[in-house]
């Protein structure tokens, strides 16, 4: 499948949560280990959850997507705390990866 289908997936799933950002990455194949998706998917959106719970909310998304993905779920302030700290995920994400939607507040 072309990234540019998963891409429209993903957009289409997530157009009605209430989501602030959606970053679509695909990592360099050395940058990952043995069987895990190529593709991540960082959502930046305001929940009260623990981030280990976070997917759950997105379980519906996750089923509906034709490849694997990987998700991140971050609060706008943890996403803005990781890029303020230089963490090499979030930078790379926000440098080569591409925003799919993204709504005005």
């Amino acid at each position: 499948m072309a990234h540019e289908e998963l891409k429209e997936a993903l957009r289409s799933q997530l157009e009605g949560m209430d989501v602030q950002k959606v970053y679509f990455y695909v990592s360099d194949e050395e940058a990952r280990g043995g069987g895990e998706s190529p593709y991540l998917a960082v959502v930046i959106r305001e929940t009260e959850r623990p981030f280990e719970e976070r997917i759950f909310d997105l379980l519906d998304v996750l089923q509906n997507l034709p490849e694997p993905v990987e998700f991140l779920i971050y609060t706008p302030a943890e996403w803005e705390e990781l890029l303020n700290e230089g963490s090499d995920l979030a930078l790379k994400v926000r440098d080569r990866g591409e925003v799919i939607l993204e709504k005005s507040s």
